[in-house]
């Protein structure tokens, strides 16, 4: 006999925190029952978005934080009276009542205080679900993929291909003598942080940079390439891609993994399953009950024996502490 539905107020929003969309983060596996199991499963391409809208929405400041916004009520003047507790109840209650909740509405209110007059900058990919009207409430897998689909590109409907950044050499070259007066892109790209390290070969720049989830170092490169254009960009793109694998095979240069169990993707999937535990977890679910549960639901498991249940619920919790 399963334990009862228990959901405390503080945790996060959500009208179910038993539904398959608010734990089941997974990959799609050989040999499952789409018949008996229908779901959709979070696709590589999409998993750090939902990482961040799940994570997120399950931080209690974020959460109030955001509302607030939306309902143009937050002040600092609020934060020294009002317990946070408190003020993370009102601001769900009172969102729940319809201030803007269209995405258009959500967008208009972005843009109004930043265009001045102008253009608008473009939402930071890393608060992309602030204009979502979905969140907090719904988890990211409840949404129709077409109407995802649709609020990324009116988020960014003017979004370009990603190109490399080019560096004014005159700055460049300015910087050997004083960093200060080269302007903010070539100090961005020079800029160390602490552990990092710069090394000149004669022939390029090279910042060693930490990265922030396997602290491993990787290889920034500054270099000024002479480029034909009389060539066409696709065999100038298999040009570079031949210069590059020959400076990293010099170097000894491996990059980071963007498919498998050690990709960054993968990554955020397993942190997003060791969520999805916490949260049946603490819908009052035993670590057995949890396991039969998931198993009846989408016909395998989310972990397998008490141990990984076990781990998987404490890294679920420590995870949230470190993002919180």
């Amino acid at each position: 006999m399963q334990a009862a539905v228990k959901h405390a107020s503080d945790l996060w929003p959500t009208k179910d925190p038993r539904a398959r969309t608010e734990w089941d983060f997974r990959a799609a596996w050989k040999n499952r029952n789409d018949r008996k199991y229908p779901s959709e499963f979070l696709s590589p391409e999409e998993v750090w978005f939902c990482h961040r809208y799940e994570f997120h929405r399950t931080l209690q400041r974020e959460v109030t934080d955001t509302l607030e916004w939306r309902m143009e009520k937050w002040s600092p003047e609020l934060t020294k009276w009002v317990t946070p507790r408190l003020r993370y109840e009102e601001a769900v209650e009172q969102w729940k009542t319809g201030h803007r909740r269209t995405f258009d509405a959500l967008m208009e209110h972005w843009k109004r205080p930043r265009a001045q007059g102008g253009e608008a900058d473009p939402i930071v990919m890393e608060w992309f679900y602030q204009v979502w009207p979905q969140w907090p409430e719904q988890p990211y897998l409840s949404i129709n993929r077409k109407e995802r689909e649709d609020q990324f590109k009116k988020t960014w409907p003017n979004q370009k291909p990603r190109v490399l950044p080019a560096l004014p050499l005159d700055k460049l070259c300015a910087a050997r003598t004083d960093i200060r007066g080269c302007g903010s892109e070539v100090q961005r790209a020079l800029h160390l942080f602490p552990n990092e390290r710069k090394e000149f070969d004669g022939e390029t720049i090279i910042i060693y940079r930490r990265d922030h989830q396997d602290a491993k170092e990787y290889p920034h490169v500054i270099a000024a390439l002479q480029i034909d254009f009389s060539v066409s960009p696709t065999r100038l793109a298999k040009r570079f891609e031949n210069w590059c694998r020959e400076k990293a095979r010099i170097k000894k240069w491996t990059a980071k993994p963007n498919r498998g169990p050690n990709s960054e993707a993968e990554r955020f999937r397993k942190e997003l399953k060791c969520l999805g535990a916490w949260r049946l977890v603490q819908s009052g679910l035993t670590h057995k009950q949890a396991a039969e549960f998931t198993m009846e639901k989408s016909g395998q498991p989310l972990f397998a024996d008490k141990s990984e249940w076990s781990r998987a619920v404490k890294q679920g919790e420590a995870l949230l502490i470190y993002y919180s």
